[in-house]
C-alpha cells in the first residue's frame, strides 16, 4: 500500500515517488528515442530497396554511384586539400606572430632610443 512506506533517509516524503515516475520517463524517452532511431533506419535502407528490387531508379543509382566510389581518386584531392588548409592556417599564424614581434621590437627600440630612425 502507498501508504505504508517509509520514508528514504534524507528525501522529504512523496521523493521517493516522484524518482520512480522521473525514471520511468526517462526509460520511456530512451524506448522513444532508440525506436524511432530504428524506424528511420528501417524506413531509410531495406523499404526502399524491396519496393524497388529489380528496377531502375534513382536509389539504385544512388547505390551503384556509392559502391563504385573511386577511392584512388578522391583520397588525394581530400589529403591535398587538408595539407592546403592547414598551410593556409600556419601561414595566418606565422603573419600575425611576425606582426606582432616587429609591434613589440619596434615598442622596444623607441623606448630605449626614442631618437632613433631605423633598426
Amino acid at each position: 500500500m502507498p501508504g505504508n512506506q517509509k520514508p528514504v533517509a534524507g528525501l522529504p516524503p512523496g521523493a521517493a515517488t516522484l524518482l520512480v515516475v522521473t525514471e520511468v520517463f526517462r526509460l520511456l524517452r530512451l524506448a522513444t528515442w532508440v525506436g524511432g532511431s530504428a524506424l528511420i533506419v528501417y524506413l531509410a535502407i531495406p523499404l526502399p530497396l524491396s519496393y524497388t528490387a529489380g528496377q531502375e531508379t534513382t536509389v539504385t543509382l544512388l547505390f551503384q554511384f556509392i559502391a563504385n566510389f573511386k577511392l584512388h581518386m578522391v583520397i588525394p584531392y581530400a589529403v591535398a586539400a587538408g595539407f592546403f588548409g592547414l598551410w593556409l592556417r600556419e601561414r595566418r599564424t606565422r603573419k600575425t606572430s611576425v606582426k606582432r614581434e616587429h609591434e613589440r621590437v619596434v615598442k622596444l627600440e623607441k623606448k630605449i632610443d626614442p631618437g632613433r630612425t631605423s633598426s
